[in-house]
């Protein structure tokens, strides 16, 4: 397989710019030796509304599951992967979940207005509840997490790693790194979960 469907010194994919739908169906030769996989053909025939279908997927179900256990206690976790490819889809996926969890926050506010104003209505003020709605999870990159591959300078992964490691600092809870830029020279002792992620492993 062409080496370069993974991570090198040398990649030329901007990792804080995510490929377009016209991107990804370009001829990049990365592009066609991913088609070569099994599980390519399944993505292609997905309609666009079902691209971050976890029920579709064990691996994002298993993901997000780990991610809002880890959020809910506090966990920092490592997330290791052979390829940009993954890398760049789940950072997709993390959008995608701020994205709904914003719109289930401003549901559940428009939901509370609602009863509030229906309560009041009919004079029954007594039963408003005061509970806060919880805010929701957010995940900006270089604050909520991180991301290391072979485009990331030196500088920035100290910087990276010194944010990471800070026990102080709450929201950087998840650091996205290529297998190949991330084996040597880098010490993460602020994490306490390690995930491998790659589509074509699948240990038992």
């Amino acid at each position: 397989m062409n080496s370069n469907v993974f991570d090198t010194e040398n990649e030329q994919i901007p990792p804080e710019e995510f490929p377009t739908n016209q991107e990804e169906n370009s001829h990049e030769p990365w592009l066609e030796e991913m088609r070569e996989q099994f599980w390519f053909p399944f993505l292609d025939a997905l309609p666009e509304e079902s691209k971050f279908d976890i029920e579709l997927s064990g691996k994002f179900l298993l993901l997000k599951f780990i991610l809002d256990k880890c959020f809910e206690i506090g966990d920092k976790v490592l997330l290791f992967s052979r390829s940009l490819y993954t890398l760049n889809h789940i950072e997709k996926f993390l959008k995608n979940l701020q994205i709904q969890n914003e719109k289930e926050y401003i549901k559940q506010c428009e939901a509370r207005r609602q009863l509030r104003e229906l309560l009041a209505s009919n004079g029954d003020n007594d039963n408003v509840t005061n509970e806060n709605i919880p805010e929701p999870i957010e995940w900006v990159r270089d604050r909520d997490y991180f991301r290391m591959d072979g485009q990331t300078e030196v500088t920035t992964r100290k910087r990276y790693a010194k944010a990471f490691n800070d026990t102080s600092n709450i929201r950087a809870r998840l650091f996205l790194i290529s297998t190949l830029a991330g084996g040597i020279g880098i010490n993460l002792t602020g994490s306490n979960r390690v995930i491998v992620f790659d589509a074509s492993w699948n240990p038992r």
